[in-house]
């Protein structure tokens, strides 16, 4: 029915004619449905500002004891998280939801792991802070009473980690550990727009979501390398859930190439901005898309978008306010010296990597180089600017926690997902790339961008953003359905 995908028997009908019959020859055939622009959805700049830095996490304490939320505001929760952005279209994220008796029966699982943990165990968890399984288990018992309880939904966050042959390479785990993340934060920032209702993405408990036994009772398995990355609470609020929060300046985790500081910023409190309501929120995030730079037309744009970029980045979560991400802007024509650094790199590879990069792909370093002269023309150097996308890791302190790379990796890639949104509200292209794997991972390329591998700092690809061409349809996008992605947790754990 005009070449589209299926909308219905009663859609079909209606281009046909009236009662299905075929329209009479004198009646113009029915056209192609064309297809939307690539920003049709997506609501304007001040509200989508309003919304990225009103997001806070609402601690379960703070949920109105005996509350509820209606089943509805899950399915869009879960609705919304699978337009996550997602590298191959693997889209790892798995959720389970439990109500309030299965997140009892959570907390029960929980505890019967710990019971089976021995002395030397509790000298070493959580630096000896609980002198044995007793005193955990009182510490539980509390935050039952006084946080847990009062979820009316607890959403398990898993990952399901691709496997060979799923696709024609695989991608590095920290890649799906982003998908994730920005499915999550795709769910946070919908319940913004929400009233009387809060979100917290909560570790849970280390040991057990790293655990053979806690993976498989959510259906995952270790083996295969998925992972569970905590709970997503949610819970009625009443009174104001304007909670103040701080943020780092962006002269402190952002410059530009080589060495200069950001422009300064405009003003960026939201008091003023547009409230989004929850539907024009569900818009936006149902309605982003990335836009390739190959569909970008090489006209500049001004450094003050990049910093409303960057302003929207640093109010995306982060545990125990360590705000990892880190961003080096290429623009004004020196996406060339990154191009050239990286072609460098390869360069001084031998016969016995290009053997094996990329499955043996190009044979030699004079292959790549040629398909990277290609993309230089038809793709780098058609974006504005270019963004080096970073980690700073929480540097290790005698007697402090230091938190599992997975969350820090989960922050960077919700300031990521706060960019691109932004970037659709200003009708600004914007594309997340991998950039090229043996080099990010570089000693040398880390370094490059001034950071220090050996504390664990990492590069994590290239955020891409450019003027689209005009009338530039939206992309084509599949996913998965929510059947496919979660379950609903009704029985108890054995």
């Amino acid at each position: 029915c005009g070449g589209e995908a299926p909308r219905g028997f009663l859609a079909c009908r209606a281009e046909l004619g009236v009662e299905g019959e075929v329209a009479d020859d004198d009646e113009e055939p029915p056209k192609k449905k064309s297809r939307p622009s690539a920003f049709q959805g997506i609501p304007p700049p001040d509200e989508v500002k309003d919304l990225i830095q009103k997001r806070r996490s609402i601690f379960p304490k703070d949920y109105r004891e005996g509350g509820t939320v209606p089943e509805a505001v899950i399915r869009e929760l879960l609705e919304v998280a699978r337009w996550a952005p997602s590298h191959g279209k693997m889209q790892p994220w798995r959720f389970t939801v439990f109500e309030l008796r299965q997140i009892h029966d959570l907390i029960d699982a929980t505890l019967k792991f710990y019971e089976s943990r021995d002395e030397a165990f509790w000298r070493e968890a959580w630096f000896g802070e609980f002198s044995g399984f007793p005193a955990f288990q009182e510490h539980v018992e509390n935050q039952r009473r006084t946080k847990w309880g009062r979820c009316a939904y607890m959403i398990s966050i898993g990952l399901r980690r691709q496997q060979p042959g799923d696709y024609k390479r695989m991608f590095p785990v920290e890649e799906e550990i982003a998908s994730v993340a920005c499915a999550v934060h795709n769910m946070h920032l919908l319940l913004t727009a929400h009233s009387n209702v809060g979100g917290y993405w909560s570790s849970w408990f280390e040991h057990f979501t790293s655990s053979p036994e806690g993976l498989s009772l959510l259906g995952l398995n270790q083996q295969k390398g998925d992972l569970w990355m905590g709970v997503f609470c949610v819970g009625e609020v009443l009174g104001n859930r304007d909670v103040r929060a701080y943020r780092k300046p962006i002269e402190d985790f952002a410059s530009w190439y080589p060495d200069e500081p950001c422009p300064a910023e405009a003003s960026n409190s939201s008091e003023n901005g547009s409230k989004m309501s929850a539907e024009s929120a569900k818009r936006l995030l149902e309605n982003r898309r990335s836009i390739l730079p190959a569909d970008y037309t090489r006209e500049w744009l001004p450094d003050s978008t990049i910093v409303e970029l960057l302003v929207a980045a640093r109010w995306a979560p982060s545990h125990g306010k360590l705000e990892p991400w880190r961003f080096k802007v290429y623009s004004q024509g020196n996406q060339w010296r990154l191009i050239d650094s990286t072609l460098d790199f390869y360069s001084k590879q031998g016969d016995d990597f290009w053997k094996t990069a990329w499955d043996g792909e190009y044979g030699g370093f004079a292959a790549f180089k040629k398909q990277m002269e290609t993309a230089r023309g038809a793709k780098w150097l058609k974006c504005s600017h270019m963004i080096a996308i970073c980690l700073k890791r929480q540097r290790r302190e005698e007697g402090k926690r230091q938190f599992p790379l997975h969350e820090e990796l989960a922050a960077v890639a919700c300031a990521v997902q706060n960019m691109h949104l932004m970037a659709a509200s200003l009708r600004v292209g914007a594309y997340w790339s991998s950039w090229y794997d043996h080099f990010t991972e570089s000693d040398e390329g880390v370094r490059m961008l001034g950071l220090e591998p050996e504390y664990g700092d990492k590069w994590l690809g290239m955020f891409c953003v450019g003027q689209p061409k005009k009338d530039l349809p939206k992309p084509h996008a599949v996913r998965k359905s929510v059947d496919e992605v979660s379950s609903w947790r009704k029985d108890s754990f054995p």
